[in-house]
């Protein structure tokens, strides 16, 4: 089994702060989902989108779409289905909601998977949980953090090897902060426009 390959796109969200479903946000005249993997295409050849429920597998003309096992636990349900789902060892594991796809910084932490489980980055002191890279021998130990109710994604770092980018590394190397852009109100999203 190849290290890298697959890529998943988090669809299953609630939405709740947006007010519709942010799945079917169309920035600039373009599905933000679609455009999300027409960028990562260039860099992975399996590309799952997950959903929450089979009804919505309908609203996407997809080859691969993983369905939650589990319902009602956030993107930890959609990460078992997705890491299993995978044509690769390593997924890389992308929101819905994050407009900014920098290829380079994707590449970038390619280089530190080796012997971690997860690779993730560090802004303003916080773990950010994505974009980022999640390995198949997490299933298990994702499993066992559901069956306690432990539902938090941060949960997973604790008891993996994981590598963190620290943001004085990715910013002394020139990558932006907006690689980190979450799209989670209608505010969020004029105010990403008014910039482009």
């Amino acid at each position: 089994m190849r290290d890298f390959g697959s890529a998943v796109v988090l669809a299953g969200g609630k939405s709740s702060r947006m007010g519709f479903d942010k799945s079917t946000m169309v920035l600039q005249n373009k599905k933000l989902i679609e455009s999300t993997i027409k960028k990562l295409d260039s860099l992975f050849d399996d590309i799952i989108i997950s959903v929450d429920s089979i009804e919505k597998k309908s609203e996407f003309n997809h080859d691969k779409i993983a369905v939650d096992k589990v319902k009602g636990v956030g993107p930890l349900g959609g990460m078992i289905s997705a890491l299993e789902m995978a044509q690769s060892d390593k997924l890389f594991v992308i929101p819905c909601d994050m407009p900014v796809i920098d290829t380079k910084y994707i590449s970038f932490m390619m280089k530190y998977m080796d012997d971690n489980e997860i690779i993730l980055s560090e802004k303003n002191g916080y773990f950010e949980p994505f974009p980022g890279f999640y390995s198949k021998s997490l299933i298990p130990r994702i499993e066992e953090l559901i069956n306690q109710n432990r539902r938090s994604i941060r949960a997973i770092f604790e008891c993996s090897r994981t590598k963190v980018i620290s943001e004085s590394e990715w910013k002394k190397l020139g990558f932006s902060e907006e690689i980190f852009t979450n799209l989670n109100t209608t505010q969020d999203v004029e105010k990403y426009l008014s910039y482009k």
